[in-house]
């Protein structure tokens, strides 16, 4: 039940995936913006938020949104370096040591958050309503993961492939 990491990870990857090669920044920065108060308002709307609580919703996911932004990064670090340790015949035990207690960490760095996120969550939304968001937030998520395929080129694929059989 990671839905406030999940809506992070989208409000700061969309934008991202969306946004053509040559925009400046203030255009990112306007559309992360966009998308990231469309998704707040819809979450209010499925859970029945006045606006009081859509206020407090909204502050909650800012809250931890660099540090789900510092959890993703880190974690597509190690899970590089992983893939790149397993593909080597000659990394040391000592390296997967060091990257299995990096992801270790970062797990429960992850978990903490979660629990600072739930305990800010449960503030003002009731049990219900806590649950509805982690369902509201996990279908974002599964539809951004879609995207994120639809939007792959061949050329992707194909790196993809060929990193796969180092």
């Amino acid at each position: 039940m990671r839905w406030i990491g999940l809506a992070l990870l989208i409000a700061t990857l969309l934008p991202g995936a969306l946004r053509a090669q040559d925009r400046s920044d203030d255009s990112r920065t306007e559309l992360d913006s966009r998308v990231f108060n469309r998704l707040v308002d819809q979450a209010a709307r499925e859970l029945g938020l006045d606006a009081g609580s859509r206020s407090k919703l909204e502050a909650a996911l800012r809250a931890s949104r660099e540090r789900r932004r510092e959890l993703a990064r880190d974690g597509a670090r190690l899970q590089r370096a992983l893939v790149d340790a397993v593909r080597n015949q000659n990394t040391p035990d000592a390296e997967f040591q060091r990257i299995l207690a990096g992801i270790e960490a970062l797990r429960a760095r992850d978990l903490e958050l979660w629990r600072e996120e739930q305990r800010a969550l449960a503030a003002f939304l009731t049990p219900r309503q806590r649950a509805q968001a982690a369902l509201f937030f996990a279908r974002v998520n599964q539809r951004l993961q879609e995207i994120r395929r639809q939007r792959q080129t061949p050329a992707d694929s194909a790196a993809a492939a060929a990193r796969n059989r180092r």
